[in-house]
């Protein structure tokens, strides 16, 4: 009994937290990888033909 109190508390500060935090945290996820994806981009761009020459 006791335990399932401290699960329904427990499930309760886990859902209060998912719609705050977790959003917040992927979102900036989303943001890094986009970032990371770009620079990805962009340094295989640096590498390829056309700047490879200077």
């Amino acid at each position: 009994m006791a335990a399932r109190l401290a699960g329904g508390r427990f499930s309760s500060v886990l859902r209060g937290v998912s719609w705050g935090e977790t959003r917040t945290f992927f979102a900036f996820l989303r943001v890094l990888v986009a970032v990371w994806g770009f620079l990805g981009g962009f340094w295989e761009l640096l590498r390829s033909r056309p700047f490879a020459a200077l």
